[in-house]
């Protein structure tokens, strides 16, 4: 298999032998007589099962660091990546500490994890990654070891990676759930941070509640244009309710009123919430009803934007509003 480019993997909940086949792979061990296997291979996409929904699989990260040594890789991703901040067992530290590639050795520049949970920010991986260029996370609560959302984690992570990173998605579409394993599902650090000091970044999508403190008061600690970069062509804010929307706005007219001496390339807003009619869901985050009636989002929420949207309009900047719930609204996102 030495000129395979591409490689999509779909397993079942049994993947017991992935792990010991691509280690031996790496090291040119028994099958694979040379290191030359999979020289080429630049994407992995791996995936389980999609039937028996309830007992579908995960990988834990030892499973899917050996991707990570072959010298021609450039994008992985995965769905159901789990890293727990509990107790593994011996020989799942030993093999993970056999499979670990050198910090700042691989040549992935694109991670991309669909439906995980990372408790630690996914340290392992991004550690790894010479010069990370994309990172997109989704989280997902609905696996047994999941401890909750963490964004300061993928902060700590993420900051080797500052100087290089274009794209950051972070828990794009995300579930969480008011209980986990864990226990009561809060937080208290769900805000990020400023993004400032990531140079070039040019694509974010983040929930509000990440990128804004607003915990504790009506206003955030630090006004939005004090946590942007400079380098920033799109912006996509998740999870905002009605009720959030008005500070939103004006948050959004603050980046607006310093675009050309502070954001002079951006080009895009975006902003999705829970902006139908319904009733509300938990604060950390909803999930669709699956009710078959249309939905729509509220005339006053347009009218509530209308401001912002004729500022978008006078700089030149597009302006979406989205609704999970709403189909029509979340196309060419």
């Amino acid at each position: 298999m030495g000129n395979l480019r591409h490689l999509q993997l779909v397993y079942p909940k049994n993947n017991v032998y992935l792990n010991r086949m691509m280690q031996r792979a790496v090291k040119g061990a028994m099958p694979f007589d040379t290191r030359t296997a999979f020289h080429a291979l630049r994407s992995v996409s791996l995936s389980h099962l999609p039937d028996e929904e309830d007992s579908r699989g995960s990988f834990i990260p030892s499973q899917v660091l050996p991707f990570f040594q072959l010298p021609s890789m450039r994008a992985f991703s995965a769905d159901s990546v789990v890293e727990s901040t509990q107790s593994e067992p011996s020989d799942t530290q030993s093999t993970e500490a056999e499979s670990a590639p050198v910090v700042g050795s691989s040549p992935i520049s694109e991670i991309t994890l669909r439906t995980s949970s990372g408790s630690k920010g996914m340290e392992g991986l991004i550690a790894c990654c010479a010069s990370l260029k994309s990172f997109k996370y989704q989280h997902s609560d609905s696996h047994l070891l999941s401890e909750g959302y963490r964004p300061s984690a993928f902060y700590q992570s993420l900051d080797a990676s500052k100087s290089c990173l274009q794209s950051l998605w972070l828990d794009n579409g995300g579930t969480h759930l008011p209980f986990t394993i864990a226990g009561a599902n809060e937080t208290h650090d769900e805000w990020i941070g400023s993004l400032t000091e990531f140079t070039v970044l040019k694509e974010l999508r983040i929930r509000l509640s990440n990128l804004l403190d607003i915990r504790y008061q009506l206003d955030p600690s630090s006004p939005l244009p004090d946590v942007l970069p400079q380098s920033l062509e799109a912006l996509y804010v998740e999870g905002c309710k009605e009720n959030s929307l008005v500070m939103l706005v004006g948050q959004l007219k603050l980046v607006l009123q310093k675009r050309k001496q502070q954001f002079p390339r951006l080009k895009r807003l975006e902003i999705e919430g829970f902006f139908h009619d319904g009733e509300d869901e938990e604060a950390s985050g909803y999930q669709s009803s699956g009710s078959m009636r249309e939905r729509f989002i509220r005339p006053r929420v347009y009218e509530m934007i209308e401001p912002l949207r004729e500022a978008c309009s006078d700089a030149g900047i597009d302006l979406f509003l989205r609704d999970r719930d709403c189909p029509e609204t979340m196309g060419a996102c």
